[in-house]
C-alpha cells in the first residue's frame, strides 16, 4: 500500500498541502504506475546442482520465474529459454525450451566429452525479457575444469584497476559534510584492496582512506569553497594512480541515511546550503520498482530529518529518491529493508553419521520468522564436499532475486550479505549499495515516457512464425490461409490453422509440442496457391554481451580439487568401458563391389543407359516447362516453337508413326505431352533422351525416341521431409525440451549394477521438493561409496513469494 504521510521531526521539517503540489505529486505518482504497467518485469532464476563440473558430466538445474515488484511467481509466460554459452568464444553452445507450470520448471545439459575446459554461462530468459537489455536476464557463470590440469587456473595479477568514488546521495555540496562511499577493482570486476589519501589545491593532505571489503570504503568529508581536491590511490601496495575527484556544487543538497541506530525507523536527512526560504520538495521510496511511501516535504532549515518505519516498508532494496517541485532528481540513495529474519528450513535425520550405500532419508520444516509454518516449491542438492569445495564467490536465489537483479554491474560474493547472525553483514550491504546503483530505469525514462511497440510478446505457449510472400516476394492483395501439421515422435499428428496478415506476416501462438517433431505447413492462396514462398522466423536469440576472459574463474589451488578431478575421471572412463562392453566387435573382413547407377535400379526405368540425361538442378528451376530445359542441351534434339507449347523432334530417327514427336514417359508410364509440360521444374529429378536401339524396348512407340522425365517425388527413396514444393514447407522443430531423470541407485535391491563403484560428487539432485500447509517435505536417496562429509543444500520459494536458502552437512564413514 502506498502511504502519502512520513514521520517527520517536527522542528526540522513540517508537511504541507497545496492543491498544486497535490497535482504535482500525483501525475508523479502516476507517470511511475503508468511506466511499470506497460513495462512489466520478470525474473528468471536457475538453481544448478554445483558451481563447477567436468567434460562429460551433467549440469542439473531447476527453473524459477517471478514477477519484478512481487518475486510471485510468474504464471503469464510458459516457455522458459535456457542457453549454454562458450566463454572464450561467445557462442551458444547449446540450448534448451523449458516449459513452466506455474513458474517453474527444470532441465539439464549434458556437457559433452569433447568441450574444450574453460569458462562457461548459462543464462535464462523469457520472450517478453528479450525486450530489454540483457542484464536483466539470468546469467551464471561456472568452470570446466580438464583432467591433466596442474595448477588450477587463478586471478592472475592485472594492473588494469578501476576505482570510482560515490558522493552518498549522488553529489558533493560546497561546505556541506557528506560521507564518500569508493570501490576499487580489477578488469574482472573483484575487488582490490587500496589505500589513498585526498590532497587539496595546496598539495596538503585533508584526510586518507583504506577499503574495507572487497576494495569498498567510505570516509567523511567536507569540501571547502575554491578548493581542488584529488587523490592519490595505491592498488595492492604494488601500483599506484592519480584519481579524479567528485565534482562540487556551490549549491545544492545532500541526502543522508542512517539505517542502523534505530531498529524501527529508518532516518534520513536532507542537508541545503541554498535560501533559508520555506522550499517544497518530494520524497518517494520504492521498492522493486513499486512506489511504497511518498512524501510532500517543505524543508524550512539549512537540516531536515524525516523517520520512517521499517515496519511499513516491504523487505527488500528500497530507492529514496529526493526530487523538486518540477518532479526532477536531484538525490538517490539506495538502502536494504530487512525485517528480521528470513524464513527458516530445518533439516531432521535420523543419524549424523551414516555408512556407506546406506538410505538418508531427509524431512525438513519451513518456518516464517514468527514460527508459523510456510508450503513452498524448491530444489535440493547433495553433495561429496571432499570433491565439491564452497565457491569463492556464492550466490544464490535470495541474492538474486533481492539483490543482484536490482543493482548495476557484478556482485562479488553476494551471498555473504545474507548470512545470518552475522552483524557486519548488514553494514557491508549498505556500503555495497553506496557504490552501486539501481538498474531498472532511470527517472527520464519515466518522466519522458511515451508508449512504443515491443517487438517479443509475452508467450503463453511456442510459437511458430514467419512470412509469405509471391515466388516474387510480393505481397498478396487478400489474406492467405495457411494449415499446419506438426508430426510427433510417436507419428501421431496436431492441425493447427491461421491466417497471414496482409503484410504477409504470420504465427502459430500457444503451441504445447514436447521433443523434436517434423512441421509440415501449406499456404493456400486461392486457386494458385502452389505460387507462394514461404519463409519461416528463427526465434533463436544469439546476442550475447561482451564477455571479460577468464571470466571470473574459480580460484581454486589444484590440491584442493585433486580428489574431484581425479575420481571424475574414473567414472567417465568406466562409463566409456561399460558402453564399449555393449559393441560386438567382428573380425576384419573386406567388401567388393561395383559402383551401379542408382537410377538404373528404379522400378520407373525399364531402358538401360540412356542416350543422354540431364539432371535438374537449382538454377534450372526459373524455366516455364520442362521441355524448355532440353532446348540446346542435347545433340539431335530439336525444341522449337512456342515455350509454352514447343515441338520436340530427335534428329535421325524416321516417323513411322505419321507425328515427329518422341514419346513421352512420366515416372515409368506413358503420358501426353500436356502432362509433362504442366510439371514444374522444380518437380524434377532426371530427364532422359533415348535415341534408336535405345528405345527400341518401347516398341513401335519408341521410333521416334523416348523422353522419360522422372520427378522428385515419384523416386521410391524419396525424403519428403526435404521437398521444397512452392506452397509447401517442411522442415523439422524443436519444442519444449524433455527433462531427463536424476538416476538413484536402489541400494536395497539386488540388480545389475549395483556392484560398480559409486564415487559421484552430486549424490542426489531432486527439482522438486515441496513442503505442504504444514511448512513439511520430505526426500530420500542413498549415499555413495566415498567417506566424506556430504551437504545437502535447498533453494527455492515460499508462497507467495519469499526466496529461501538452507544447509545441512552429516557424515558418510
Amino acid at each position: 500500500m502506498r502511504k502519502k504521510l512520513f514521520i517527520i521531526l517536527p522542528f526540522l521539517a513540517v508537511l504541507f498541502s497545496f492543491a498544486a503540489f497535490d497535482d504535482v505529486l500525483e501525475t508523479l505518482l502516476q507517470k511511475i504506475d503508468k511506466y511499470n504497467f506497460d513495462n512489466p518485469q520478470e525474473k528468471a532464476y536457475l538453481h544448478t546442482d554445483r558451481a563447477y563440473y567436468t567434460a562429460g558430466e551433467t549440469l542439473w538445474f531447476k527453473a524459477c520465474l517471478v514477477e519484478g515488484m512481487t518475486n510471485h511467481p510468474d504464471t503469464v509466460s510458459i516457455p522458459l529459454y535456457v542457453d549454454l554459452i562458450d566463454a572464450a568464444k561467445g557462442r551458444v553452445v547449446d540450448s534448451k525450451t523449458i516449459q513452466l507450470t506455474k513458474g517453474f520448471g527444470n532441465g539439464e545439459f549434458k556437457l559433452a566429452d569433447t568441450l574444450a575446459g574453460g569458462a562457461y554461462r548459462i543464462r535464462a530468459y523469457t520472450s517478453w525479457m528479450k525486450n530489454f537489455p540483457e542484464s536483466e536476464f539470468f546469467h551464471k557463470d561456472f568452470y570446466l575444469f580438464e583432467f591433466e590440469e596442474k595448477e588450477v587456473r587463478k586471478t592472475e595479477k592485472m594492473p588494469e584497476h578501476d576505482f570510482n568514488f560515490f558522493p552518498e546521495g549522488g553529489q558533493l555540496v560546497s561546505g556541506l559534510q557528506s560521507r564518500i562511499a569508493f570501490k576499487a577493482s580489477d578488469k574482472l570486476g573483484k575487488g582490490v584492496n587500496v589505500t589513498g589519501a585526498v590532497f587539496n589545491s595546496a598539495g596538503d593532505t585533508v584526510i586518507k582512506f583504506e577499503s574495507q571489503h572487497l576494495g569498498m570504503g567510505i570516509f567523511n568529508f567536507t569540501p571547502e569553497k575554491g578548493q581542488k581536491y584529488r587523490a592519490r590511490v595505491s592498488f595492492n601496495a604494488i601500483e599506484e594512480k592519480d584519481i579524479a575527484f567528485p565534482d562540487i556544487a556551490e549549491k545544492g543538497y545532500i541526502l543522508m541515511t542512517d539505517n542502523f541506530s534505530n531498529p524501527k525507523n529508518l532516518k534520513t536527512f536532507v542537508f541545503r546550503n541554498t535560501v533559508t526560504e520555506p522550499e517544497d520538495m518530494i520524497l518517494v521510496a520504492q521498492c522493486r520498482g513499486k512506489v511504497v511511501y511518498s512524501a510532500r516535504v517543505q524543508l524550512t532549515k539549512p537540516a531536515s530529518a524525516i523517520l520512517i518505519p521499517k515496519e511499513e516498508l516491504p523487505a527488500g532494496l528500497i530507492k529514496i529518491t529526493l526530487l523538486n517541485i518540477q518532479s526532477r532528481p536531484v538525490c538517490e540513495r539506495l538502502i536494504y529493508n530487512n525485517l528480521g529474519r528470513s524464513p527458516e528450513v530445518t533439516f531432521n535425520l535420523t543419524q549424523s553419521t551414516y555408512a556407506k550405500r546406506s538410505k538418508t532419508t531427509v524431512e525438513i520444516q519451513v518456518s516464517g520468522s514468527k514460527g508459523e509454518p510456510l508450503a513452498g516449491e524448491f530444489s535440493v542438492a547433495v553433495l561429496d564436499k571432499n570433491q565439491i569445495k564452497d565457491h569463492d564467490d556464492e550466490r544464490h536465489i535470495r541474492s538474486y532475486l533481492m539483490l543482484e537483479s536490482e543493482v548495476k554491474g557484478y556482485v562479488e560474493n553476494p551471498a555473504a550479505y545474507f548470512v545470518a547472525g552475522d552483524p557486519k553483514a548488514s553494514v557491508l550491504l549498505d556500503l555495497l549499495l553506496m557504490t552501486q546503483g539501481w538498474r531498472r530505469y532511470g527517472w527520464e525514462q519515466v518522466l519522458n515516457y511515451q508508449e512504443k511497440p515491443y517487438l517479443y510478446p509475452l508467450e503463453r505457449g511456442l510459437t511458430i512464425s514467419g512470412e509469405i510472400t509471391k515466388p516474387n516476394g510480393k505481397n498478396f492483395e487478400k489474406a492467405v490461409n495457411l494449415t499446419m501439421m506438426i508430426t510427433k515422435p510417436d507419428s501421431s499428428t496436431q492441425l493447427y490453422f491461421t491466417e497471414a496478415e496482409l503484410d504477409g506476416r504470420f504465427e502459430f501462438y500457444g503451441l504445447d509440442v514436447q521433443d523434436s517433431v517434423r512441421v509440415l505447413l501449406q499456404a493456400i492462396a486461392g486457386k494458385n496457391n502452389r505460387n507462394t514462398a514461404i519463409i519461416i522466423g528463427n526465434n533463436d536469440f544469439r546476442q550475447i554481451d561482451l564477455i571479460r576472459i577468464p571470466y571470473r574463474p574459480v580460484t581454486f589451488a589444484a590440491h584442493d580439487l585433486a580428489a574431484y578431478l581425479k575420481l571424475s575421471k574414473e567414472i567417465l572412463e568406466l562409463e566409456r568401458k561399460l558402453r564399449l562392453n555393449k559393441v560386438i566387435f567382428l573380425d576384419e573382413f573386406v567388401v567388393k563391389a561395383k559402383k551401379v547407377d542408382q537410377r538404373l535400379k528404379d522400378r520407373r526405368v525399364l531402358y538401360g543407359q540412356p542416350d543422354a540425361s540431364i539432371k535438374v538442378t537449382d538454377n534450372m528451376t526459373g524455366y516455364s516447362n520442362v521441355l524448355e530445359i532440353l532446348r540446346g542441351r542435347v545433340a539431335g534434339v530439336q525444341v522449337s516453337g512456342d515455350m509454352f507449347n514447343p515441338s520436340v523432334v530427335i534428329r535421325g530417327i524416321g516417323t513411322l508413326s505419321g507425328s515427329s514427336e518422341p514419346t513421352y514417359i512420366l515416372d515409368g508410364t506413358i503420358v501426353d505431352k500436356s502432362l509433362i509440360l504442366s510439371i514444374p521444374a522444380t518437380d524434377v529429378e532426371y530427364i532422359d533422351v533415348l535415341k534408336g536401339p535405345s528405345a527400341a524396348i518401347y516398341g513401335s512407340r519408341g521410333g521416334n525416341g523416348v523422353i522419360s522425365v522422372l520427378t522428385k517425388r515419384g523416386n521410391p527413396d524419396y525424403d519428403w521431409k526435404n521437398d521444397n514444393t512452392p506452397g509447401i514447407k517442411r522442415f523439422g522443430w524443436k519444442g519444449y525440451s524433455v527433462p531427463a531423470e536424476f538416476y538413484l541407485p536402489p541400494y536395497d535391491q539386488e540388480i545389475p549394477g549395483n556392484e560398480r563403484p559409486d564415487f559421484r560428487s552430486t549424490v542426489y539432485w531432486n527439482p522438486v521438493v515441496r513442503t505442504d500447509a504444514t511448512g513439511k517435505g520430505k526426500f530420500e536417496y542413498f549415499n555413495t561409496d566415498n567417506e566424506a562429509t556430504f551437504e545437502i543444500y535447498l533453494e527455492g520459494l515460499v508462497f507467495p513469494g519469499t526466496p529461501v536458502t538452507g544447509r545441512k552437512t552429516y557424515q558418510v564413514k
